[in-house]
């Protein structure tokens, strides 16, 4: 019978597109492969501690078990996975243990992508203020482990996974086809959370109650809060991209050109398995944060305050806080004096006159005071001091009950959903 070509025959025909080693085409030498694994799987292992950190931390402290940190644990598993597939070291190119190296590299390292980019939806979608994100975890699960498997399905019956030209994943003659399943998908994925990052970082510079005006600079401690956020947010994408760009730069070289370039593959080689160890930076070893650390604190803070109101309301005293905050404001506003004393008398008429709608318990003396000021349309450029202080001094009497309740507990859960991202919530609320 006439031979036939079983390779042919039972190649996938999205597989087609291969190619045979170019002619003139110059490799890597045997001792630059093994510098470039050595470095590879020093990089493997320091992310295998790393990532091994964080889902440890998860398994060890139920505090950190919220939604938002079950993603990085996912994230982390993903990290895990993969480093661990850069740490093997195959006998030859074509074994067992190479196999399982490329199959390693593809499934793990396609799902950290996809999980780094469903942590930067969900970032976006918590300062939206979308509720129920649990409910999508799901999706995420589908997406994340779901496609990923896919690919190294197709890849095993098309037997593209073997040696890449320093370390195994999809063979040379595939290098197109590794370009489409891994690493496009990335830059997809990258620019998605650069765009991600930056839209919350305009949110979170759109938060006008956070930044009240005060001749005292008594909230420059909350603007600097709202900045570090900011800039937290905008330094998470430098690792992710990192890690990715030059094996990216690396991969499309190696698909167009006939030569090797030593120093990508030694870049890709320290960088693209750090993966995990950059994660463990981000959301390991960042600064913590802290809830709010005082009654001030508390009040200046929106993400906070509408929680204390909250308790408040229930205790049927909510015009307490309304009161504190509108004398805040009229200090912090630069008005012409005309317009000052006709907001102080607004003040006066909405909280201090007997009978107001919504009065305030104050002592007599403080509203004889206010009283003569009103009346005379003369009133002292702190006329209210005594009167927020006399308040403020009320409130704090109700912290330590408000630590004990509902209230509190949501707001220190929304906290941790809005600031996973960088460490873990720590502190409580100081009476002072």
């Amino acid at each position: 019978g006439v031979p036939t070509n079983h390779t042919q025959q039972t190649q996938p025909p999205f597989l087609l597109y291969s190619r045979k080693q170019r002619k003139g085409e110059r490799m890597l030498t045997p001792s630059q492969i093994r510098a470039v694994r050595i470095l590879a799987c020093i990089s493997g292992t320091i992310s295998v501690v790393g990532a091994s950190l964080l889902v440890g931390s998860f398994i060890l402290f139920k505090e950190l078990r919220t939604h938002s940190s079950k993603l990085i644990l996912f994230l982390s598993i993903a990290d895990l996975g993969e480093a661990l597939a850069w740490t093997l070291s195959p006998a030859s190119d074509y074994s067992g243990p190479c196999e399982l190296q490329g199959y390693g590299i593809q499934l793990f390292g396609a799902s950290a992508v996809l999980w780094q980019a469903c942590i930067s939806f969900y970032l976006l979608q918590v300062n939206l203020g979308k509720k129920d994100l649990h409910k999508q975890e799901i999706y995420y699960h589908v997406i994340c482990w779901g496609v990923p498997l896919l690919t190294i399905v197709g890849g095993g019956i098309g037997k593209i996974f073997g040696y890449a030209g320093a370390w195994c994943w999809v063979t040379k003659q595939y290098d197109v086809v590794g370009l489409v399943i891994l690493y496009l998908p990335a830059l997809v994925c990258i620019i998605f959370s650069i765009a991600i990052y930056v839209w919350v970082g305009v949110i979170l510079n759109k938060t006008p109650e956070d930044r009240l005006d005060s001749s005292n600079g008594q909230e420059d401690s909350i603007k600097l809060h709202s900045m570090k956020k900011q800039l937290r947010t905008r330094f998470y994408i430098i690792p992710f991209a990192l890690g990715w760009i030059f094996g990216l730069i690396n991969r499309m070289h190696n698909a167009f050109s006939p030569n090797r370039i030593p120093t990508l593959f030694v870049l890709q080689a320290i960088l693209f398995p750090l993966q995990g160890f950059w994660n463990f930076l981000m959301y390991g070893l960042t600064e913590r944060i802290v809830a709010p650390q005082s009654m001030r604190d508390l009040m200046l803070r929106s993400d906070t305050r509408r929680f204390f109101v909250q308790h408040l309301s229930k205790l049927r005293c909510q015009e307490n806080v309304d009161f504190w905050l509108d004398v805040e404001r009229l200090y912090g506003m630069r008005y012409p004096s005309e317009e000052r004393t006709s907001k102080a008398c607004q003040i006066y008429e909405q909280y201090v006159v007997p009978g107001a709608p919504d009065e305030v318990n104050l002592h007599g003396h403080v509203k004889d005071k206010l009283g003569r000021q009103f009346h005379t349309r003369t009133f002292e450029e702190h006329a209210f001091k005594e009167a927020q202080t006399e308040i403020f001094d009320l409130m704090r009497t109700n912290t330590t009950a408000f630590e004990k309740s509902p209230e509190y507990k949501e707001m220190l859960a929304e906290l941790q959903s809005k600031e996973a991202m960088t460490g873990q919530i720590e502190g409580r609320l100081l009476v002072s």
